[in-house]
């Protein structure tokens, strides 16, 4: 035997292949009549982790498409102007907070 052979049992060849760790469960099989790599348990387990990743990648890319196509927003232009103070902030009435906060809003929609 060479020294990249792994010394194999004999029900190795049957058994799951999980590699976290040693399962002595046998494996399951696939509708062809072939062995899965995976038990059942552990096969379930990998496809509840693979449909996990999947939605989590899909949600990532959906927002990431949302916030590349989110259209700017236009300013009223009796706001366009609006002074800042010594401070660099903007003195804002009530009116217009109330316009901008609709304005945000609106866009998260």
């Amino acid at each position: 035997m060479s020294n990249n052979t792994v010394a194999r049992t004999p029900d190795e060849g049957t058994t799951c292949l999980y590699a976290s760790k040693r399962c002595t469960n046998p494996r399951a099989t696939k509708r062809n009549g072939q062995l899965h790599q995976f038990c059942e348990t552990h096969r379930r387990k990998a496809n509840f982790s693979q449909r996990q990743l999947d939605q989590k990648r899909h949600l990532q890319q959906e927002l990431a498409r949302l916030q590349q196509s989110s259209t700017p927003v236009s300013i009223p232009p009796q706001f366009a102007n609006t002074p800042l103070d010594d401070n660099g902030e903007l003195d804002l009435s009530d009116e217009e907070i109330e316009l901008l906060l609709e304005m945000v809003s609106a866009q998260q929609q």
